[in-house]
């Protein structure tokens, strides 16, 4: 790792619009830290297309266009590299776990159709489809009718943003935006996808936090995300020495956690000893005292704290 002082000067050489972007990259990752900047993964082309347009014109848009327009809007663009490792790895994990995705339809990239697909087969929610305007007509019939957000081949972003803003307002965890979610049921997989995505986002969110802080900022957070989730049926607890240190709902904290999780299909046992005998993993359940409602549970060790992170992701047996 580089010294601060090696940091420091590296920064001083940098240009005026290197030292911007730097800069606007800083505050984007304090707003996201804090909470307050949300995460979309973009799907969209990264090499030529057709009219000549490059690789550096995909980056453009992506870095001067989409990136700002979400900025405004409250979230924070990502995409993935560009290159066939992050196929499987990276790209499908996107697509199955991002709360909201946007995907760009401008040219008709095979891939981005293909990826589009992918996300839509998985998630019935969360999910913006956007086209430059003049490209809008030549769209299937069944997309348009689940929205397309258009946007100027001059990229203006005052009218783009305004009609972003619109469509992701309309984004929350019962919001079906996927042509195939109302021939497919999909409330037991649309649970356990919930229960995975509340995983990935809360051990990212709380990598944030250096481990020689107190722990209190990162119990914080996660009180925060309960929150926040407590109106999509989801939940995150946090164990410590077989001890609850956070918890939302009807465990106190402190409470002894090999009492907890109480399978009723499994006889009203435990499953926390072999959550902590496995480190990691998925399980399906109906917790003691919640007849009628199914529980996917995904849980995750973070050893460098000596923590057990379980999401709970609920769902109604009438729903399934």
């Amino acid at each position: 790792m580089k010294s601060i002082t090696d940091i420091k000067a590296r920064i001083d050489k940098l240009e005026p619009s290197q030292l911007a972007s730097l800069e606007q990259w800083l505050e984007e990752r304090e707003q996201w830290q804090q909470g307050r900047l949300k995460e979309c993964f973009v799907i969209m082309p990264f090499s030529m297309t057709k009219d000549g347009r490059s690789r550096d014109y995909w980056t453009t848009i992506f870095d001067d266009f989409l990136g700002k327009s979400l900025a405004a809007c409250g979230y924070r663009a990502r995409r993935s590299e560009a290159n066939p490792g992050n196929i499987v790895e990276g790209i499908m994990e996107d697509l199955a776990w991002s709360d909201v995705v946007l995907a760009v339809l401008t040219d008709s990239n095979p891939n981005v159709w293909y990826e589009l697909g992918v996300r839509h087969s998985l998630r019935r929610g969360g999910t913006i489809m956007i086209c430059q305007e003049d490209q809008t007509s030549v769209l299937p019939f069944d997309l348009k009718h689940h929205g397309v957000v258009d946007y100027t081949s001059s990229l203006e972003r005052g009218p783009f943003v305004d009609k972003l803003s619109a469509q992701l307002t309309k984004i929350d965890g019962k919001t079906e935006d996927s042509p195939v979610s109302g021939f497919a049921n999909a409330g037991l997989a649309y649970c356990i996808h919930r229960a995975l995505a509340g995983r990935r986002q809360v051990v990212r969110r709380l990598k944030q936090f250096t481990v020689d802080r107190d722990d209190s900022s990162a119990l914080y957070e996660v009180n925060r995300m309960n929150q926040e989730w407590a109106q999509q049926s989801l939940q995150v607890t946090v164990i410590k020495d077989d001890k609850v240190l956070c918890h939302q709902g009807g465990v106190d904290v402190g409470a002894d956690a090999n009492l907890c999780f109480e399978d009723a299909i499994m006889r009203n046992e435990s499953q926390y000893p072999r959550m902590k005998s496995y480190g990691s993993g998925l399980w399906l359940g109906s917790m003691r005292g919640h007849v009628g409602r199914l529980t996917a549970v995904a849980y995750e060790t973070l050893p460098e704290r000596g923590w057990m992170v379980v999401i709970e992701s609920h769902v109604r047996q009438a729903d399934l």
